[in-house]
């Protein structure tokens, strides 16, 4: 409890729920559930550690081109629909966390003086894009801007 005392300020949403859950399982484990009780306790302590896993190695190896289900999979001792069904919790497919990770650091390398001698298809294949077209349209969509306009403003606001 100190730890959570000591915050300067409230949990997020997330963190407030997360830790709620916990709260909840250790009172429901103390006073002795029931077999069902203590299957979903178990059941949710090992999702949210495999899930944390799996988002961990994608961002761990997001750059490797050609990263898929599978190979996150086989990496971690897990199924294909393990981790598939694991990903579903959070909303987003493999592919959506990738791609975000993917994005989030080419965005990081262009605003950063110190890849500004690096091409724009060099940060997308350092990224883990292998077409630097898909990248183009991907970058804008989520950014609303280009990676070379991208690149532009972070110099103009002193980060480039």
């Amino acid at each position: 409890m100190a730890s959570l005392a000591s915050l300067k300020a409230p949990p997020s949403a997330e963190l407030g729920n997360v830790i709620g859950v916990h709260l909840l399982d250790l009172v429901a484990a103390a006073l002795g559930p029931t077999a069902e009780g203590r299957e979903i306790i178990a059941g949710r302590g090992l999702k949210a550690a495999r899930l944390r896993a799996v988002l961990a190695e994608i961002a761990r190896r997001f750059g490797t081109p050609g990263l898929d289900v599978d190979a996150i999979a086989s990496r971690l001792g897990l199924s294909r629909r393990s981790v598939q069904r694991l990903l579903e919790e959070t909303g987003k497919p493999f592919t959506e966390h990738l791609t975000e990770c993917r994005l989030q650091r080419a965005h990081a390398m262009l605003g950063d003086p110190a890849f500004s001698h690096l091409r724009i298809i060099d940060i997308a294949l350092a990224s883990g894009f292998g077409d630097v077209s898909h990248f183009n349209r991907l970058f804008r969509r989520r950014f609303g801007d280009t990676p070379t306009g991208a690149r532009a403003a972070a110099g103009r606001d002193g980060h480039g």
